[in-house]
């Protein structure tokens, strides 16, 4: 009667922090699982004038280009849509199984009172992992993105009327792979959260974007 191999239990690494680093490849690893998220953008601010947009967050890489989910874009101030989400990108590789590669979800636009007070910021766009943030309304603030879920932060609201909310920022774009074959080490890079917009005249700033994230988990015979 044949044997069946046993399997250990995986082990687990997790990058968070948003630079670039090496992954080196344990001994005795047959294959790995990458998960990863790009970094949400920021959520504009508000007012009546003087309001700036979110920025954009930073992409989350693995393996120099094999896998690429981008960092969303920021919100914008004024009468505009929420920002894009992040697109997500996998080298075709016969060694890669791709299981997903998604676009963040966008944030949600600007909304604008002229005969009453109490203005919403959008919503930040929410990755695979959640994190957005809440838009501001009236004196209370925006939220940012959760750290290293890759979420959108708030647009910036206002209690003063005829002011123009601030939309959200986009969440990070998201992959997830096995790769059969595994190099002895890969180069990544974490994607940083977007800045927040700071709000103009009769504003509020907007919430920063959510980091990014990679995870990698390790499978031995």
């Amino acid at each position: 009667m044949a044997h069946t191999p046993y399997l250990l239990a995986p082990t687990i690494q997790v990058f968070t922090s948003a630079v670039s680093g090496v992954y080196t490849l344990p001994e005795g690893v047959l294959y790995i699982e990458v998960e990863m998220v790009g970094g949400g953008g920021g959520g504009a601010g508000s007012g009546t004038t003087g309001y700036l947009s979110g920025g954009v967050g930073g992409d989350t890489i693995f393996g120099t280009s094999l896998l690429t989910a981008s960092g969303g874009a920021g919100g914008s101030g004024g009468a505009a849509s929420g920002g894009a989400g992040g697109l997500a990108s996998v080298v075709s590789s016969p060694n890669v199984l791709q299981l997903a590669a998604l676009v963040g979800g966008n944030g949600q636009g600007s909304s604008y009172q002229g005969a009453a007070t109490n203005t919403q910021g959008g919503q930040g766009g929410s990755s695979v992992f959640g994190g957005n943030g809440g838009g501001g309304y009236a004196n209370y603030a925006a939220t940012s993105g959760s750290s290293n879920t890759g979420g959108g932060g708030g647009g910036g609201g206002s209690s003063t009327i005829g002011v123009y909310g601030g939309s959200g920022g986009g969440a990070g774009g998201y992959v997830h792979v096995i790769i059969t074959l595994p190099l002895a080490y890969y180069h990544y890079t974490v994607g940083g959260s977007g800045n927040h917009g700071v709000g103009g005249t009769s504003g509020a700033d907007g919430g920063d974007g959510g980091s990014g994230i990679v995870i990698v988990r390790e499978y031995y015979q």
